[in-house]
C-alpha cells in the first residue's frame, strides 16, 4: 500500500516536470520591431521611458557585436525613424522569479545600472556593468524579482541587452495539471480497490 502511494507521488512529480528557464534572444523578431508584449505568453513585457514619457524600445542588430544576432538597444541618434534613447528600460514579469540573468554590452567607461524589485516594489538588488564593448553575462542572486529597471548612465549612451534568461516561480495557488489530477484519481481508485480486497 505505502509503495503504491509512493509510486503515484513519484509519477506525478515526473509528469508535472521541473520548471524550465525561459530565454528571450529576440532573434525571432525582425530588426526595428517595437517591443511591448510580444513575449507576454513567456512571462515578460517590455517598456521604456525618456524624461518620464513612454518611448519606443526596439530590436536592433550588430552595433559593436557582429553576428551576435538581434537584441534590445539603447541607441541614440541612430538611423531608424525614431530615437532609441531611454532613461529607463523596464521588464515586468508575470510572477516572481526563481532566477534571472542577461547579457549586456556597454560602450564606454560609465556603468549601466540594473535595479531588481519585488512584487511590493521593494528594491531587492542593484548591479552595474560598464565598459565591456562585448556582451557579458549579468547574474542576479535575489529571489522573488518581479520587475527589472535598466538605467543608462547619461543621455547618448549606447548599450544592448540580450539572452534574457529567467525562471518563473510557481504560483502558490497553482492549479494541478490534468496528468497530475489523473494520477491522483488513479491512486485514489487503487487505494479504494486495495481496501475492498482487504476487507473481503
Amino acid at each position: 500500500m505505502k509503495k503504491f502511494v509512493f509510486l503515484c507521488a513519484v509519477a506525478a512529480s515526473v509528469l508535472a516536470g521541473p520548471a524550465h528557464a525561459v530565454v528571450i534572444d529576440f532573434n525571432d523578431m525582425p530588426v526595428n520591431t517595437i517591443l511591448t508584449d510580444q513575449y507576454a505568453d513567456l512571462g515578460v513585457t517590455f517598456s521604456a521611458y525618456e524624461d518620464g514619457e513612454e518611448v519606443p524600445l526596439a530590436v536592433v542588430s550588430d552595433f559593436g557585436a557582429p553576428d551576435y544576432g538581434n537584441y534590445l538597444a539603447n541607441l541614440p541618434n541612430n538611423s531608424f525613424s525614431y530615437d532609441l534613447r531611454h532613461d529607463l528600460v523596464r521588464l515586468d514579469f508575470s510572477s516572481t522569479l526563481e532566477s534571472l540573468s542577461l547579457d549586456v554590452t556597454s560602450h564606454g567607461s560609465l556603468s549601466v545600472t540594473f535595479n531588481a524589485y519585488g512584487l511590493d516594489g521593494a528594491l531587492l538588488e542593484t548591479l552595474s556593468l560598464g565598459n565591456t564593448y562585448a556582451f557579458r553575462t549579468v547574474n542576479f542572486s535575489a529571489q522573488g524579482i518581479a520587475r527589472l529597471d535598466v538605467l543608462q548612465p547619461q543621455d547618448n549612451w549606447v548599450y544592448g541587452l540580450d539572452n534574457i534568461t529567467f525562471e518563473l516561480a510557481a504560483p502558490a495557488t497553482d492549479v494541478p495539471e490534468p496528468a497530475t489530477l489523473g494520477l491522483l484519481g488513479l491512486g485514489a481508485l487503487g487505494v479504494a480497490g486495495f481496501r475492498r480486497r482487504k476487507s473481503a
